[in-house]
């Protein structure tokens, strides 16, 4: 019985008993990898989270895939109108595999084993950035590319294959390149079929403000759109209004600042209306002053026809200049 225990919690037999066991799908090397490069958070919103969804569906569902283990992948590139919080927001939607903060591109370009096994097949999808950073990683992984092109493709020459997001954008393209270019639509169209049932909206008419997500666009839109709904709502009090925005892009400080703008935009709003109002008074005080400066006129008249009677029956002989100077010495005193 001892001697069967001892065999039974032996090292040498634990340790062939997990030779034998066959290693889990997430620590397998892949056959595939598609890498999805973007930047800020309007692009990994409306264009990245679609797509890589899209993805992860066919890997699952489309038998020729079933048997092949692929890697998707996201690595953020430098851009200047990023939050910094891209990487946490992509973390969240647990689409990727491994996703690479932006601090580290460079890194990936430099040496790309450091962040992990790269099989010698797989492709690079540019969704947002400088169109020339996918050309790069491609070239330095030798990967495939494919361009998604919302209006121009810069770097035709060097990409594989070029998503146009309409005609306009295939007319652009060198005649001998057009026939890597494929027209795919605009991918901002597939948030449609989500947001129906994730953000459902109550019934009514609804106008959407999308007045950008760049802190300058921001500074400047959010007042005018306000503005524009004061006026909206005077003429259809049924409206309703929609400003999206992503609240996990946004920390406690920006959060507290984007109120402090639509308290501001409130408050201009208030002052238009009581300089409006100041306007209405001045008009008031506009109009008593010209009836005021009518009767002096009226009064000053008077003034002239008096001192012109005086001069026709005392002053025969002045001259008409004279007249006229003493016409307004007189209206003077």
């Amino acid at each position: 019985m001892a001697s069967a225990l001892r065999v039974q919690v032996s090292p040498s037999a634990l340790f062939h008993s997990r030779l034998n066991q066959q290693a889990p799908d997430s620590l397998k090397a892949p056959d595939y990898v598609v890498v999805i490069i973007s930047n800020g958070p309007g692009e990994l919103t409306t264009w990245v989270k679609p797509v890589a969804t899209k993805l992860q569906e066919e890997f699952k569902n489309n038998s020729l895939l079933t048997n092949k283990r692929i890697s998707l992948r996201l690595v953020l590139v430098p851009c200047p109108n990023a939050t910094g919080k891209e990487f946490e927001l992509a973390q969240k939607w647990e689409l990727f595999e491994k996703i690479t903060p932006a601090r580290s591109f460079w890194k990936v370009i430099i040496k790309p084993t450091k962040f992990g096994f790269w099989p010698k097949k797989g492709i690079v999808v540019f969704l947002g950035g400088d169109q020339f950073w996918s050309v790069l990683l491609s070239a330095r992984l030798k990967y495939k590319s494919i361009t998604y092109a919302e209006w121009v493709a810069r770097w035709p020459f060097w990409n594989d294959r070029i998503a146009a997001m309409s005609p306009q954008v295939k007319q652009l393209i060198p005649k001998q390149l057009k026939r890597k270019c494929t027209i795919v639509g605009d991918l901002m169209a597939d948030i449609e079929s989500t947001a129906k049932y994730t953000n459902p909206l109550s019934q009514g008419d609804w106008i959407a403000l999308l007045p950008g997500s760049k802190k300058a666009k921001l500074l400047v839109g959010i007042p005018f759109f306000l503005e524009m709904v004061d006026h909206l709502s005077k003429l259809n009090p049924r409206l309703n209004f929609l400003l999206p925005v992503e609240n996990q892009l946004l920390s406690g400080e920006e959060e507290a600042n984007s109120q402090k703008i639509l308290e501001a935009s409130e408050e201009a709003s208030f002052n238009e209306e009581e300089q409006e109002l100041e306007y209405v008074e001045l008009e008031d005080r506009n109009t008593s002053y010209q009836k005021q400066s009518r009767y002096l006129e009226d009064t000053e008249l008077s003034d002239k026809n008096t001192v012109d009677s005086y001069l026709e029956e005392n002053l025969e002989d002045v001259s008409y200049q004279d007249n006229e100077n003493l016409i307004s010495s007189s209206i003077n005193e």
